[in-house]
């Protein structure tokens, strides 16, 4: 009785910490993401829109959306989500297929990647990004005493992901459809699978990705830019140029908020897919190693709460909505950077696109959800 009275504050001490950590390195990045959009859009809003403030405005209500329902969350006991999963990935399943359906799916850029319904667009995807975290947690959560059992829980489990990789792929998403199998595999292994079976999915995952990856022009001509952008530095090798030129014109500190110049016709898609170039060009060196910090900070809040759940269904669950998060933001930084060729991933907190920040801040949500559940005397398994 004594020791439990001892370790009852210490917990909720660790509670608190991770709410409140959370909560303000999403305060943060959401703050300086909304700043960066904001120097980074209003050339392209002008040219486009005649409105300067038109993709800042724009996701200034997304942003409002995402952290009223992320608020909602945060207070919603998070033992009692699990039963909603099931019916949450089934309705992304739904709304996947329905990217399909014409008059509904819209194509844009090459990608049929949205549902139109007026004047109202969705990403199907961004949903079952953490849908499909939710559901494979809560498969593997529940069959823990059969994780060596291949056709009972490892088969069921990989068809998921596999099923939604290509329904991604076929969407012309080969990089959302890359981070769904490599999240999907990272979370069978920290469930606790057989080493044996790991290796067996990353070869066939990585086969998979690579057969698909050169089976597009359009990716292999991307991937031939990127070994060699010097070849056609007007062409297909100009976005990983103008990207490198806009990181080295920062230095050490940077031109200043709104004083880049390779936003202003210079840099493709400079408020979306590469605003991680403008904010090196506008901060600096600094300013990219602090907002990698907030991101670290933000991942090591999320990690607390789920290594201290262990390998349970809010354990799984924060584990993989913050490598979602993390590996998303990685990724971006990666391909700005030059070191993996460009695949059209955005940039989590920064990125103008309403279904990102939204779908961003409701993961929020459900981690402070999540960080705010006491262990329970059961939770004594904890990831190895």
């Amino acid at each position: 009785m004594g020791q439990r009275f001892i370790l009852e504050p210490l917990e909720k001490d660790a509670r608190d910490k991770e709410y409140f950590g959370l909560v303000l390195s999403t305060l943060l990045l959401v703050g300086l993401g909304l700043s960066v959009l904001l120097s980074s859009s209003f050339y392209r809003g002008a040219v486009a829109f005649r409105d300067p403030y038109y993709f800042f405005r724009n996701q200034l209500v997304f942003v409002g959306l995402g952290s009223g329902v992320a608020l909602f969350l945060s207070f919603y006991p998070g033992e009692r989500i699990q039963r909603w999963v099931p019916w949450m990935f089934l309705s992304g399943l739904l709304l996947m297929g329905l990217v399909f359906v014409p008059q509904i799916g819209l194509t844009l850029l090459g990608g049929r990647r949205w549902i139109q319904i007026g004047s109202f667009t969705f990403q199907p995807s961004e949903f079952m990004k953490v849908g499909m975290v939710l559901h494979l947690a809560h498969l593997l959560s529940r069959r823990q005493d059969r994780l060596g059992n291949f056709t009972d829980t490892l088969f069921p489990t990989v068809l998921i992901v596999v099923v939604l990789f290509f329904l991604v792929l076929g969407q012309n998403d080969f990089s959302s459809a890359v981070l769904f199998l490599g999240l999907g595999f990272l979370m069978i292994f920290v469930a606790g699978v057989s080493f044996t079976y790991i290796f067996a999915l990353i070869f066939t995952g990585s086969a998979l990705a690579t057969i698909f990856l050169l089976s597009k022009e359009t990716r292999v001509n991307r991937l031939l830019a990127f070994l060699d952008p010097e070849q056609d530095p007007i062409g297909k090798g100009f976005q990983v140029l103008s990207s490198k030129t806009a990181l080295m014109n920062g230095g050490l500190t940077g031109l200043g908020i709104g004083q880049g110049v390779r936003k202003l016709g210079g840099l493709p898609e400079a408020n979306s897919d590469y605003i991680f170039a403008v904010l090196g060009e506008e901060m600096g060196f600094l300013g990219v190693v602090g907002v990698m910090g907030l991101f670290g900070i933000f991942a090591w809040f999320g990690y607390r709460t789920a290594f201290r759940h262990g390998r349970t269904f809010i354990g799984l669950s924060a584990f993989g909505l913050t490598s979602g998060v993390l590996l998303q933001a990685l990724l971006n930084m990666a391909v700005v950077s030059g070191v993996l060729p460009p695949t059209g991933i955005t940039l989590p907190f920064f990125s103008s696109g309403g279904s990102s920040m939204v779908m961003t801040l409701i993961t929020v949500g459900l981690l402070l959800s999540f960080s705010r559940v006491p262990n329970s005397e059961e939770r004594e398994e904890h990831f190895g």
